[in-house]
């Protein structure tokens, strides 16, 4: 078929841009069906048969394939392409490979109607990379099933049957029986959804988000607002990394009575992840100590050498992300010369460490013993090290997890399962100790059955200011040491919490609610212009407020305008506010010399310093026009806020604590109560799009400039200034796994650094579009026309993480990922590993000469163009949403 379409094309001397006008769809889209790459709906073949003057049959051309029909004497030549007979041909080249052939024979489609449902479901599902995780099975199940949650999709159950199920029960048997859980990306459906219905976000409420680098204050801010007793120490639990995990906080007044606390968990899958890399840690430790000597022999050390001990387990329990430390959950690792060590109360907690050491032992005499000569019938090629270097048994070792990991008697499978079980008996005992907390009302933990693994839990509390609630709170966000083997930290991947306000704050602040959410604060950063780690993954169109919080002692340090950059690069500028924390600690000579007892010129004198320096740096990193630049940091100083008060010691009893949070937050009410009057415009011409690009001058900027920048700064990391081994192997790990960055020793994130550029290149390119297609009849008009271009910037952002999230860690990337996480071990593996991380990117991106020869092949920048013009489409149903809405009122 893709030839047919290709060669009949030709024969009407049309161009594939001819072509696509023709029937209404982009360049690449005739591309990929002349390659094969996508097939066309009926539809469009239908366009095509009128177009080409041809039967669909000779489109199609199904001659090629015979009939399995055993009953029907026929060929598919011989039965005019009806839409039910196209139908059921596209559903066997629509599924993947394994799936297809079981379909062919399977399905029998018994009307038009039911075979036109089933394509569109099964496309759907296809195509949705959400639906790729064998339990969103459920979800998928019910998306067949109801018109109104999905696409307009309906299949009832009644209308036939497959083997013993249902025939939507065996459509997905068919589709998820290829999947296998380890391998693919974890949705959090489940979690989402019961954080959801068990706390519902007030619909009235502006929702406020957090960002700024780590120890800045944030969580210090949310403490003020609420009235914890003096021993609660909640959020700020450690200085040095108060947020783990993403917490949002709903805010209401106490007449109201908010009472409700829901955690999600990681998943089973994520854990055991960590523990394998915990493993290898461990082992990697020991490896190192054997050739630490620097012998050209290799030098065992006895296992009876205590100190030895010390480092492997502390190699095992370190994360280098500073997150995942299981002695919080397990318990505390006492040093071999700890006085404590031979207690009896500490005899349990020595035996679980001690067991981890002799497995680690295990594991290094067992790939010892391995033989990796010529004659080992290896099933892939590798470079073998010599023998006699530190790679030779981390090759091994690598070669063992390999060939034994899948092996439950192996003895990695042993060690992880061990280290599993201890788990999951530490969190379940913690969750059982929480029933004895007389603040806890209604408590309730859905649990992953099969693994016995708890995915949430959910209760009502009675008193926020008891030293009971400290006891619950700080079980799921302590980062204290003196709690080891009490916390489940480490395992929490997300809060919603409701709270009263303080009783301190203004009556007319506390009548409205406001949800504030509190994200991991970025790592600190060496240049400026750096991207932000995770910045993929903060869906900042979901919020009405962004908060950036500075330290006034270190204000508008690189790490603050890097973070500032990247939200005036990407979302409406109007969005951004910001609040200085440490005011009271923050002092200058020059301050103080004549006007120690005036404080209020004191404060002036601060203030002025803090704008002054705010004003100057930011107008130094924006490449607008002057006059916009002077438009924005005027308006971003009436959204300034300094936190006077905040982290001092008498915090809750000092007044002007409570008078900058009511300050700060009646800025953000004030704000959220503007009308949206900017989206009340006009189309002039009903029949165009609200706002034309110019989309050839997209692509130059994209590879002459996008795609430039970015393949010269990853190769700049990857090849000049390579990170440690450790850190790629990691990297490629976490991509295998569907994450974008790795974050431990260094930082490595390929996705936020592409997204990054993006954004410098592209926001100049958004707000000035080649035509705008709406007016405003109005003395405001340029601010009109500012807001909605600033609006569509940050739609077409948004919906940019989207796809830059799914095209790094679709299943097609994933398999490559792991290939370069696993395969690549022995001498000059680093290398190769490096190597191949930029031929991933180069290929994935596809430089402009490659996309010159081969233009048929979906790009990119094809992507981009749709991006933008569903943004366009997006923006024009907000507009019309906005308009009704005034019309009710």
């Amino acid at each position: 078929m893709a030839n047919n379409i290709k060669e009949l094309r030709k024969s009407l001397g049309l161009t594939q841009a001819e072509l696509a006008k023709k029937i209404g769809l982009t360049t690449s889209a005739v591309g990929m069906y002349e390659t094969g790459t996508r097939n066309p709906s009926y539809e469009i073949l239908k366009k095509l048969s009128n177009i080409f003057g041809v039967s669909l049959e000779e489109i199609v051309d199904i001659t090629t394939d015979a009939s399995d029909n055993s009953n029907t004497a026929s060929t598919k030549s011989e039965v005019k392409l009806t839409e039910l007979s196209f139908q059921t041909f596209q559903l066997e080249y629509i599924h993947p490979q394994k799936v297809r052939a079981k379909v062919k024979k399977k399905f029998r489609l018994p009307s038009v109607e039911a075979a036109k449902r089933v394509q569109r479901a099964v496309q759907y599902l296809l195509n949705d990379e959400s639906f790729h995780h064998p339990e969103m099975k459920d979800v998928a199940k019910r998306v067949l099933l109801k018109d109104e949650n999905y696409r307009g999709i309906k299949i009832s159950l009644d209308d036939f049957f497959f083997g013993e199920n249902g025939f939507v029960d065996g459509i997905l048997d068919l589709f998820y029986d290829d999947i296998k859980k380890p391998d693919e990306k974890n949705i959090d459906f489940k979690r989402i959804d019961f954080i959801e219905k068990t706390i519902k976000l007030p619909s009235d409420a502006p929702k406020v988000i957090f960002l700024g680098r780590v120890g800045v204050g944030k969580s210090t801010i949310i403490k003020n607002l609420t009235n914890f007793g003096e021993k609660v120490n909640f959020p700020f639990t450690d200085t040095s990394r108060t947020t783990t995990y993403q917490t949002e906080y709903i805010f209401r007044n106490r007449w109201q009575n908010p009472n409700k606390l829901a955690v999600s968990f990681m998943y089973f899958d994520e854990v055991i992840q960590e523990v394998e890399t915990a493993i290898d840690r461990a082992v990697e430790a020991k490896i190192d100590m054997l050739y630490e000597d620097n012998s050209k022999t290799i030098q065992v050390k006895s296992s009876k050498n205590k100190s030895k001990q010390d480092r492997i387990i502390k190699a095992f329990y370190t994360d280098p992300n500073k997150v995942f430390d299981m002695r919080f959950f397990l318990g505390k690792y006492l040093r071999t010369e700890s006085k404590n060590k031979q207690n009896e109360s500490n005899q349990k907690l020595n035996s679980f460490w001690s067991t981890v050491y002799d497995y680690v032992l295990s594991i290094i005499d067992e790939i010892e013993k391995i033989d990796f000569s010529p004659n080992n019938n290896n099933d892939y090629e590798y470079d073998t090290p010599d023998p006699k270097s530190q790679d030779f048994l981390r090759f091994k070792y690598y070669e063992y997890i390999f060939n034994t990991k899948e092996n439950e008697n192996s003895t990695y499978a042993r060690f992880r399962k061990f280290v599993l079980t201890e788990i999951k008996i530490s969190i379940n005992n913690l969750l059982i100790n929480l029933d004895r907390n007389e603040v806890i009302n209604h408590r309730y933990t859905p649990k992953d059955t099969e693994n016995d693994w708890p995915l949430s839990f959910f209760c009502n509390i009675k008193d926020y200011e008891s030293d009971d609630f400290y006891e619950l709170i700080k079980t799921f966000t302590s980062k204290e040491g003196k709690f080891f083997g009490n916390i489940l930290t480490p395992l929490i991947k997300g809060m919603r919490i409701e709270l009263p306000y303080n009783d301190n704050l203004s009556n007319q602040i506390t009548e409205k609610p406001i949800i504030f959410i509190d994200t991991v604060g970025t790592s600190h950063v060496v240049e400026e212009g750096a991207s932000i780690e995770n910045s993929i993954n903060l869906n900042l169109d979901e919020v009405d407020v962004i908060t950036v919080a500075d330290d006034s002692r270190t204000s508008m340090s690189a790490d603050t305008l890097n973070i500032l950059k990247h939200l005036t690069n990407r979302v409406a500028r109007s969005k951004i506010f910001i609040a200085y924390t440490f005011y009271d600690e923050f002092t200058k000579r020059e301050f103080e010399d004549d006007y120690d007892e005036d404080e209020d010129y004191m404060d002036e004198q601060k203030q002025d310093y803090l704008l002054g320096l705010q004003n100057s740096k930011l107008a130094a990193i924006l490449k607008d026009d002057r006059p916009e630049i002077v438009k924005f940091l005027n308006q971003l100083q009436d959204k300034t806020t300094f936190m006077k008060g905040l982290v001092s010691s008498n915090s809750h009893e000092n007044s002007s604590t409570y008078d900058s949070i009511n300050k700060f937050l009646k800025i953000i009410h004030d704000y959220y109560n503007i009308s949206n009057n900017f989206f009340l415009v006009d189309k002039i011409n009903d029949n165009d799009p609200l706002v034309e690009y110019d989309y050839k001058r997209l692509a130059m900027i994209f590879f002459n400039e996008i795609l430039e920048n970015y393949l010269e700064q990853q190769k700049n990391i990857y090849l000049k200034n390579p990170p440690h081994y450790k850190v790629t192997e990691a990297l490629t790990r976490r991509l295998a796994n569907g994450e974008t960055y790795y974050m431990g020793a260094e930082i490595l994130k390929p996705v936020d650094d592409l997204y990054s550029i993006m954004l410098d290149n592209l926001y100049t390119f958004i707000l000035n579009p080649k035509s705008i297609n709406f007016k405003k009849n109005d003395t405001e008009w340029d601010d009109y026309k500012t807001r909605l271009l600033e609006e569509l910037k940050e739609n077409i952002f948004e919906n940019l993480t989207d796809y830059l999230k799914d095209d790094f860690t679709s299943r097609k990337m994933r398999i490559i990922w792991n290939r370069l996480h696993v395969e690549e071990y022995g001498i000059g593996s680093d290398y190769r590993r490096r190597i191949g991380i930029i031929e991933t990117l180069e290929d994935l991106l596809v430089p402009y000469t490659s996309y010159i020869v081969n233009s048929e092949v979906e790009h990119m920048i094809d992507k981009l163009e749709l991006i933008f013009e569903r943004s366009i489409l997006d923006l024009e149903k907000t507009i019309q949403i906005e308009k009704e809405k005034i019309k009710r009122s």
